[in-house]
């Protein structure tokens, strides 16, 4: 019975994956070739953003290496700022799909399996990324305000909360790993 009403409120119609995601509110046409979006805005700031960590990060590590005081926390920014660039390639990328700040209803639907799996691929990274920095801010408040070779209670809530951000992050990216199965080859359910 509740198969019927399911069937009977909304009737399988063909897909069109030529046609828009979803259907364009009243008085609006879809435009798929050229929508407009807002990648005048988007693309700049991905630059500066770039452009500013870049700078900052190239002087941090100067200085850290000058000073010969490389510590843990300078090792996991080591790992996490070349992810930080493949993280800004796919954010570029998306803005030659469907671009950013557009409308759904411009977008074909073939053409939304892979601005998923790119946006997909961009939570993977995100993940990872978020978890060293903030492992190594950690790390670099303990080096800071923990005297050396001490350990306060201060030091082991910053390494508790080390851990947990760890793990969770772990826990996070399998869930989204394995959060469709089977796997397919261009990595969509």
């Amino acid at each position: 019975m509740s198969y019927n009403l399911f069937s009977t409120l909304f009737p399988r119609q063909g897909i069109d994956l030529d046609g828009p995601t979803i259907p364009p509110p009243s008085g609006s046409v879809s435009k798929f070739d050229h929508p407009p979006n807002g990648n005048h805005i988007a693309i700049p700031i991905i630059t500066l953003c770039a452009v500013i960590s870049a700078i900052s990060y190239s002087i941090r590590f100067y200085a850290k290496f000058v000073m010969k005081k490389v510590a843990a926390s300078d090792y996991l920014t080591v790992i996490a700022f070349p992810l930080y660039w493949v993280y800004i390639y796919y954010s570029v990328r998306l803005s030659e799909m469907s671009g950013y700040l557009n409308h759904e209803w411009d977008i074909r639907l073939k053409d939304i399996t892979a601005f998923s799996y790119i946006c997909w691929l961009a939570t993977l990274l995100y993940l990872w990324i978020i978890a060293l920095v903030k492992c190594a801010i950690m790390l670099e408040w303990t080096r800071i305000f923990a005297p050396e070779g001490t350990n306060t209670y201060l030091s082991w809530s910053w390494y508790a909360t080390g851990a947990a951000i760890s793990l969770l992050s772990i826990i996070l990216f399998i869930v989204d790993l394995v959060n469709c199965t089977p796997f397919q080859e261009i990595g969509m359910c």
